[in-house]
């Protein structure tokens, strides 16, 4: 009996590991495409300037709007040619 207690806790042990490296590896790979990607709240992101595959990301997401707080306006056309609305 206690052999079977022991490998249960092992099994969830090792779901738990393997899901917070699957979080983990989730999360790296939206940074290398977005730095600094976040969600700040229910359909509200925020991060750094996208990658190409960062712009097709967003989209997965259902992102409309695009909003630029920098003073370079350089993907204004591009962002507007994938669809998005764009705001600087």
């Amino acid at each position: 009996m206690k052999s079977f207690q022991i490998a249960i806790l092992l099994l969830v042990l090792s779901a738990l590991c393997w899901a917070a490296w699957a979080q983990s590896t989730h999360e790296v790979s939206n940074s290398q495409v977005i730095p600094r990607f976040d969600q700040a709240a229910e359909g509200f992101y925020r991060g750094g300037q996208p990658q190409q595959q960062g712009y097709e990301h967003l989209k997965q997401l259902g992102v409309k709007t695009i909003i630029n707080l920098r003073v370079e306006n350089q993907e204004a056309e591009e962002v507007k040619t994938l669809g998005f609305q764009y705001v600087q």
